[in-house]
């Protein structure tokens, strides 16, 4: 589970990274790319977040005994 936590928080600071260079430019087609390079890496960091769910369901649940 910590790599996908890892992956997780890299991704959340490329989304920023994007979003910061989306904001400094003046060109709109240049910000165009730059949001939707923020849109990707979010929509991975989604993904993470969704596969580490069951593990942490898993987890969660106390073993017999």
């Amino acid at each position: 589970m910590q790599a996908f936590s890892e992956q997780i928080s890299g991704c959340y600071r490329l989304v920023d990274h994007w979003a910061c260079r989306a904001e400094a430019v003046g060109d709109p087609n240049e910000r165009a790319d730059f949001l939707s390079m923020r849109s990707r890496w979010l929509l991975l960091a989604q993904s993470y977040e969704f596969l580490e769910r069951p593990s942490r369901v898993v987890e969660a649940v106390p073993s017999p005994g």
